[in-house]
């Protein structure tokens, strides 16, 4: 068996010669690496972009389903004060009609604040998209507020049977 032993470097222009190679090696590593990784991160910005536009079409559907039984809900309320203005005494009314209000979603824009993704969203993204979930926040409040009414109204009727006791 031969073994060959590498020759000696002679000279500076053949040392220099070898550590460019080896630069040029490890920088074009570096930069293919960077590629990758500026690649997935527009593939990651570009997902979160769209998971938070599917999930506002979602809360904007469910706001316009809420929206929708406002003329329900303001019939009923007319309805029960016709009721405890004119019905007999020990009468009670059956079922108050709550309405069902569905619940906006946020989910997707708490893991964008926080994650790295949200950086490389421009500046007014960020804010509009803020501007948007902190609408949906606002409404959410309301719409708590609005069930803690319709529970309050349910328990209050129930109670009603007397005239004295529907003011």
């Amino acid at each position: 068996m031969h073994f060959r032993l590498p020759k000696p470097l002679h000279g500076w222009r053949a040392f220099i010669g070898e550590v460019g190679v080896i630069v040029l090696g490890v920088l074009l590593a570096l930069g293919a690496q960077q590629a990758v990784e500026a690649f997935h991160l527009r593939e990651s910005v570009s997902q979160m972009r769209d998971a938070m536009r599917a999930e506002l079409a979602i809360d904007l559907k469910r706001l316009q389903v809420n929206l929708a039984q406002d003329p329900c809900m303001y019939a009923r309320l007319d309805a029960i004060l016709r009721w405890t203005a004119s019905t007999a005494a020990n009468a009670r009314i059956a079922n108050v009609g709550r309405p069902y209000l569905a619940n906006y979603h946020t989910s997707t824009w708490d893991i964008t604040k926080t994650s790295p993704v949200a950086g490389h969203l421009s500046l007014k993204e960020q804010l509009t998209y803020a501007s948007a979930y902190d609408a949906i926040a606002n409404e959410q409040r309301y719409l708590y507020e609005e069930q803690r009414s319709w529970t309050d109204l349910a328990a209050t009727l129930a109670s009603a049977d007397q005239p004295e006791s529907r003011s």
